[in-house]
C-alpha cells in the first residue's frame, strides 16, 4: 500500500533535491551581475595606488563547495592586499595558543559603532581595544603573538596562510607596505596608549609589532585563495583538500562569532541583517564570508563604502546568500 508523505516532509525532500542540483556557476554569475549594478560607487584608499580605471573595475566572486570544487565568476585570479582580512588569521593563531578568557584581559570582544581606526574608541574602552577586528585590536593581537614567536612572528603567520591556500609564493607587497607605514601615526599612537595604560607590557617592541601588522595587511592574495580560507573556517578548521585538521573547531567557532559581531566594521549589523553570514572585509576590496553548510565564499571589488567595505562584493554576497538561503539567522 502506498504511503503518502506529510506535506512538510515532501517539501523538505524537494528542497534537498534542489540543493543537490544547484547550478553554482549560474548563481555566481547572477550574484555578481546583481552587485555590478553598484559598480562605480564608492572610493579606494589612496595609499593602495589603484588609479587605473581597468583595475578599479575588477571584480570577482568565488565559491568552494562541500566537496572542494571551486566555482568562479569575474577576475578571480586578480591579486589584491588582504588588509583587515588578515586579522581573522592572526586572531585564530592566537586562539590556538591562549584561551579566550586570557586574551580578553587584553582585547575585548564587543561591537563598535565607530570607525575601524578610531582612537576615541580605544579611549572609551579604557585603552583596551574594543575587538580584534579593528586596527588597534589587531595590533594588540600581533603584540601577543610576538611574545610567543618574537622575530619569527610574520614568518609564522605567512606560513599558516601558505598552508591554507596551497600557495608557497605568498608574500607582502613592499610598494603598499611602505606608504602604509609612512602614515601609521594613529596606530602608533594607539599602541603607545596601550603600553602606557598597561594593556600591553611596557617592554613591547612597538616598532616590530607595527611593522608585522602592516606586513600582514599587505599580503597579496586572490579571491580563490580567500575562498579556500573561508572553506577551512566553514568546516570548523578542517582542510578538505589536505585532509587535515588545521585548527581546533572550538577556536574556529569563536572566530566566526567575532566575524559576525564586528567583521564588517560599524556596518556589521546591516550586513548581518541583509546577508546573514559571518564575514570579514578589508580595504583592499576583499570580503571573506563563512557558511553553515561547509561552503567557502569570497568576493572582491576595490571601491569601498564609508565603513571600508567593498560595495559590489557586499551586494553580490547579499544576492548569493538569498539565492542559496545561506543566512545563519
Amino acid at each position: 500500500m502506498a504511503v503518502n508523505c506529510h506535506p512538510l516532509i515532501l517539501e523538505f525532500k524537494m528542497e534537498k533535491s534542489k540543493q543537490k542540483h544547484v547550478n553554482y556557476d549560474e548563481i555566481l554569475t547572477e550574484s555578481l551581475n546583481f552587485g555590478l549594478k553598484y559598480q562605480g560607487q564608492g572610493t579606494t584608499m589612496d595609499y593602495l595606488g589603484i588609479k587605473d580605471e581597468n583595475e578599479l573595475n575588477k571584480w570577482a566572486l568565488v565559491l568552494m563547495d562541500e566537496k572542494g570544487n571551486i566555482y568562479k565568476a569575474g577576475d578571480a585570479e586578480h591579486r589584491f592586499s588582504m588588509q583587515s582580512i588578515s586579522k581573522v588569521l592572526t586572531f585564530l593563531i592566537l586562539l590556538e595558543h591562549k584561551f579566550l578568557d586570557e586574551i580578553t584581559k587584553t582585547i575585548d570582544i564587543k561591537p563598535t559603532a565607530l570607525p575601524y581606526n578610531s582612537i576615541i574608541d580605544l579611549e572609551l574602552g579604557n585603552r583596551k581595544p574594543r575587538n580584534p577586528m579593528v586596527s588597534i585590536g589587531a595590533i594588540a593581537t600581533i603584540a601577543l603573538l610576538y611574545q610567543i614567536y618574537q622575530e619569527k612572528t610574520f614568518e609564522v603567520i605567512l606560513n599558516h596562510l601558505k598552508e591554507i591556500t596551497g600557495n608557497n609564493k605568498l608574500d607582502y607587497n613592499e610598494k603598499i607596505f611602505i606608504p602604509e607605514m609612512a602614515r601609521a601615526y594613529t596606530n602608533i599612537s594607539g599602541i603607545h596608549l596601550m603600553t602606557q595604560a598597561g594593556t600591553l607590557p611596557k617592554d613591547t617592541n612597538i616598532k616590530e609589532v607595527i611593522e608585522i601588522y602592516y606586513k600582514c595587511c599587505t599580503i597579496m592574495v586572490n579571491t580563490v585563495e580567500l575562498a579556500k580560507f573561508s572553506h577551512v573556517l566553514s568546516n570548523d578548521g578542517y582542510h578538505l583538500l589536505k585532509e587535515k585538521q588545521l585548527y581546533r573547531p572550538e577556536n574556529v567557532q569563536i572566530i566566526r562569532s567575532i566575524m559576525a559581531l564586528c567583521g564588517m566594521y560599524n556596518h556589521s549589523g546591516e550586513f548581518a541583517a541583509e546577508v546573514g553570514l559571518p564575514a570579514k572585509s578589508g580595504v583592499g576590496g576583499g570580503v571573506l564570508a563563512c557558511s553553515k553548510c561547509k561552503l567557502g565564499i569570497a568576493a572582491f571589488s576595490p571601491r569601498l563604502d564609508e565603513a571600508g567595505n567593498s560595495i559590489v562584493a557586499a551586494k553580490s554576497l547579499k544576492h548569493l546568500s538569498n539565492e542559496l538561503k545561506l543566512s545563519i539567522y
